[in-house]
């Protein structure tokens, strides 16, 4: 019993699969050039590994009730700044500057810190031990009042700075770029097969 005989490629598919891998090579490109431009700078990237997670810390102040502020993490981070002590920590000040709530305060200075009614963002890099250590203050309106929330990071074992670049790579190109490629590579594919239509018939 012989098998069906396979059918002969179209020239219209054959030109359409050929565009469709222009097309995906050259959102490859695009993917890796974001990926160099964002990745190349160390410490803008760490700058916005730090700021990721003051903006989940954040999130969780200003919708605190009233009263004295509190630190209660999300699991996914608390559980990262309890298994990497050393690495990552967290402390709220005051305004007197006392510290309210804190996960691993010895990863900051031993010098007393005042927040002051006007700050509103620091960025401090130093080393300990060979290991880079960054800083970040910012402070923030709460229901409890004003707080400043100091976030450290010696060096990062936990690679938030790739989970950032990942998500600078899905918002510059993943959001704007697929919709248009797919929408460019749809109309190329059906000027195709309207110009081929002659040859076809």
């Amino acid at each position: 019993m012989t098998g069906r005989a396979r059918r002969p490629t179209t020239l219209a598919f054959r030109l359409s699969l050929r565009l469709a891998m222009v097309m995906g090579f050259a959102l490859v490109i695009q993917t890796g050039l974001v990926a160099w431009e964002y990745g190349r700078d160390r410490e803008e990237l760490a700058r916005a590994a730090l700021t990721h997670d003051f903006e989940i810390i954040a999130a969780v102040l200003r919708t605190g009730a009233p009263g004295r502020p509190s630190l209660d993490l999300p699991a996914d981070l608390d559980q990262r700044y309890r298994r990497h002590s050393a690495a990552y920590g967290v402390e709220i000040v005051d305004a007197d500057g006392r510290v309210t709530g804190a996960v691993n305060p010895h990863l900051f200075p031993d010098d007393r810190f005042l927040a002051g009614p006007h700050l509103d963002m620091a960025w401090d890099v130093d080393t300990i031990d060979g290991r880079v250590r960054r800083i970040l203050t910012r402070g923030i309106a709460t229901p409890y009042g004003r707080v400043v929330v100091r976030i450290a990071f010696l060096d990062d074992p936990a690679y938030v700075w790739a989970r950032v670049l990942l998500e600078e790579i899905a918002d510059h190109v993943a959001g704007p770029l697929l919709p248009t490629t797919a929408l460019v590579l749809a109309v190329a594919l059906w000027v195709v097969r309207r110009g081929l239509a002659p040859v076809r018939t």
